[in-house]
């Protein structure tokens, strides 16, 4: 994974359609720590967060485009 803070990551059809969910969960939180608040994660059309995923939520354009929440603090 590449090193900053992002505005935007693109994950498609990899790391929630193939790896297992052990692994699902760490890279999430890997993501997460790699987001800007308000930032945007964009998954594949068959993907879905998995149950630890907290701190996003799902954007009313787009089921496949989740939103990392604000911290507050202007991060």
């Amino acid at each position: 994974m590449p090193e900053g803070s992002f505005d935007l990551i693109l994950c498609r059809n990899v790391v929630f359609t193939y790896f297992a969910p052990g692994l699902q969960r760490v890279m999430i939180q890997r993501i997460a720590s790699c987001l800007n608040a308000g930032g945007f994660l964009v998954l594949g059309a068959h993907e879905t967060l998995p149950p630890n995923a907290s701190g996003f939520s799902r954007t009313e354009a787009c089921e496949q485009i989740w939103q990392r929440a604000s911290t507050g603090d202007g991060r």
